[in-house]
């Protein structure tokens, strides 16, 4: 500890000079170690200045960390799996910061009163970390830029929703997180954001929010149904712009919008994203007094509406599909007192809402992994100018306009038409067979194994959605690869 300040506080003449010619650049090389050069976390925090370190060896740390207006990086030695902050008997977050935060590989769990991260203003960076089992949400922000990298959110709680991550003003951007098993009551059970703005790409949300069907006793209504989660079982929003960009939404529940419910102004896009088997009492995606763009998204399979439009709500569905969406005792695919503009797309039952051109009303075809089999309607039959600006790739990392020279194109603009619906038909394929994983020429078992090997070695072979990363968007995209074959 006494060597580092004695660093910084001696200087010469010449030493003065170059601090001066490098313009602040020599503080901004300092790392300062937890515990060789500093005891405790909190300790070494102390000790910095902005642009500094803080790097924290392997271990179990009890601390209730607080950091002031200060730039700094928070990191551990040997990543998330060896370096846990425990907020167990702490009367505070785990973290507290107000300033320019950067959090790169610990988990956190065991918060209570707080949450795991409280950050009000400044910006917040969290790279590489997961939060496990916190009683009053992983990241709780006010009027703060939060950028959350990678990592997970398991199995969090919060009364008041957002049990992973909560934004109210400011902005959230989140790209290839994972939420499984958090339960927010109130609205949001992975994630709420409020009068901010989201850039969301590549979740991965399985079983958040609290719901569940009751045994009936043989009555012949419907089963009544409970839960723990009023709106938005995965994602809450009200007053937000921007985008949520590839979602996979599973088995989520809530009483109003079991996979999104989106409230309020704001102009919110959804793209790419796959919504299925959420349980809810009104619609997978709920809209109240708003107008999202619901585009080249997947809704199938859920327990009540595929969407549910509420008062003065006039979502705008562009590209996608709708199937098997049961509400008891038939299949209502979009209904509710608000006005969808529904064109291009799917829809496997009836409607309530404005048909537009392009509105086909059949079996999707698609397969367990709701990508379209050979044959399925919704190949080549879009909008080309219903696709949001910048989407290039699918839910899959697949090529979004991929043409299939076995269909006919039925959609709008210049070819290669787009599909309906998360995923593109063949726009996995980066070569002549790419599910071919052990290069013989044919789709077998063995291929299966040889991906199988890969993913579990860490081998970038198995990134099939080349997104740098191996997650189970690598297994779907293989899938999908796999039952479109060979030419």
């Amino acid at each position: 500890m006494m060597k580092i300040e004695a660093k910084r506080r001696t200087t010469t003449a010449a030493g003065a000079l170059a601090v001066l010619l490098a313009a602040g650049a020599a503080v901004a090389q300092t790392t300062i170690r937890v515990p060789a050069d500093a005891a405790t976390i909190q300790a070494a925090i102390d000790l910095a200045v902005d642009g500094d370190t803080v790097l924290v060896a392997a271990g179990s740390y009890n601390e209730a960390l607080l950091v002031g207006e200060l730039a700094v990086t928070l990191r551990s030695e040997d990543g998330a799996g060896a370096t846990t902050l425990n907020g167990s008997g702490l009367d505070a977050p785990i973290l507290t910061t107000v300033g320019t935060l950067t959090v790169e590989g610990f988990t956190f769990t065991g918060a209570g009163f707080g949450g795991a991260i409280d950050a009000d203003g400044g910006s917040l960076v969290v790279i590489d970390s997961a939060f496990v089992a916190n009683t009053n949400r992983g990241i709780d922000a006010l009027a703060t830029d939060v950028t959350v990298r990678g990592g997970s959110f398991t199995d969090n709680l919060a009364a008041n929703g957002g049990a992973g991550v909560y934004v109210l003003g400011g902005s959230l951007t989140i790209d290839g997180t994972s939420f499984r098993g958090n339960l927010g009551r109130g609205l949001g059970g992975a994630i709420a954001v409020r009068s901010a703005t989201l850039d969301a790409r590549g979740l991965d949300m399985i079983d958040n929010g609290d719901g569940e069907i009751r045994d009936s006793g043989g009555a012949a209504s419907v089963p009544p149904r409970v839960f723990g989660t009023f709106g938005g079982g995965a994602i809450y929003t009200s007053n937000v712009n921007g985008r949520i960009d590839s979602a996979r939404i599973i088995a989520s529940k809530a009483a109003f919008g079991g996979g999104l419910y989106i409230a309020a102004g704001g102009t919110l896009e959804v793209v790419n994203t796959l919504i299925a088997d959420s349980l809810t009492g009104t619609g997978a995606i709920y809209t109240n007094a708003s107008a999202p763009i619901i585009a080249n998204s997947t809704i199938v399979d859920n327990e009540d509406w595929g969407l549910f439009a509420q008062r003065e709500s006039r979502p705008i569905v562009r590209n996608s599909v709708f199937s098997g969406n049961e509400v008891y005792p038939r299949s209502i695919e979009i209904g509710g007192p608000g006005i969808a503009d529904v064109a291009f797309s799917i829809v496997d039952g009836t409607a309530s809402a404005t048909i537009g051109d392009g509105v086909v009303f059949a079996d999707p075809r698609l397969d367990d992994a709701f990508a379209p089999l050979p044959g399925s309607p919704t190949i080549d039959a879009g909008d080309n100018a219903g696709v949001p600006g910048g989407i290039t790739a699918d839910l899959l990392g697949g090529v979004r306009f991929f043409d299939d020279p076995d269909t006919p194109d039925t959609g709008a603009g210049t070819a290669p038409i787009v599909d309906l619906g998360a995923i593109e038909f063949g726009g996995g394929q980066a070569g002549p067979c790419r599910a071919d994983f052990d290069g013989d020429g044919e789709l077998t078992i063995f291929d299966f194994l040889g991906f199988q090997g890969a993913f579990d070695l860490g081998d970038l072979a198995a990134d099939f959605d080349a997104d740098g990363r191996l997650t189970v968007f690598d297994f779907l995209a293989f899938q999908t690869a796999f039952a479109v074959g060979c030419p």
